[in-house]
């Protein structure tokens, strides 16, 4: 819901304007200076008030304006030629990224459907400590991968969503950085056992295009991070 649609105005109590803006108010001042003249107190609060407003927003509109991103005067954010260069830096690491990425998966086969084994010790590092538990594992087949959130910031972290053969309920994920081949049970605590070609990527996912607003939105040249 848009914020002028959650205003209510404190005269006529409609919504979708303010006191200063009501149709209404306008209309019952225009009645009161037709019936008793300008000099009228209401009539003159009235037209005070206006023009305060105008005034102000006059001086509002001559004041330079300053970007959020880059704090320099003269523009906004929309308009930053910083923030469009350091946007297309991180499409230009993104896309490079995303690449690596791509054929790190097809090389494992870690497409939907593919079948991985998990120790427990990788479900649950307090186990780590028990030998005995280390080697035991279970089935998990691949769902999706989260193509939309994958940056080259995140590299791969939580990016393979997995769902537990024996206990459809329980889901866990895998982080699958591009410099990670065979991955075993005994390093990495899961492993490829049946691997799968389909992998569902998306249209353009390649440009690195997408997954990059987190990096941008409510920060500036100094927070960011590409």
């Amino acid at each position: 819901m848009s914020s002028a649609k959650t205003v209510v105005c404190s005269y006529c109590h409609t919504r979708g304007h303010n006191r200063q803006t009501c149709p209404q108010l306008r209309a019952d001042i225009g009645r009161i200076e037709e019936q008793h003249g300008k000099e009228h107190p209401l009539v003159k609060e009235y037209a005070t008030n206006r023009a305060s407003i105008s005034k102000s927003a006059s001086k509002r509109a001559k004041m330079p304006r300053s970007c959020t991103y880059c704090h320099t005067l003269g523009h906004n954010r929309r308009t930053c030629v910083v923030l469009g260069h350091d946007k297309e830096i991180a499409r230009m690491k993104n896309a490079a990224f995303r690449e690596r990425y791509l054929d790190n998966i097809k090389e494992l086969g870690l497409g939907i459907g593919a079948m991985v084994r998990m120790t427990r010790r990788h479900m649950n590092p307090r186990l780590s400590n028990k030998p005995e538990l280390e080697a035991a594992g279970s089935l998990w087949m691949v769902l999706q991968h989260e193509w939309d959130t994958l940056n080259h910031i995140n590299g791969g972290e939580r990016s393979v969503l997995c769902q537990q053969i024996s206990n459809v309920g329980r889901r866990t994920y895998l982080t699958v950085p591009p410099n990670l081949h065979a991955p075993t049970m005994r390093v990495n605590g899961w492993e490829v056992i049946s691997p799968s070609h389909d992998f569902g990527m998306p249209d353009g996912w390649l440009s690195g295009d997408t997954g990059l607003r987190a990096l941008f939105e409510n920060r500036d040249k100094d927070s960011r991070t590409i």
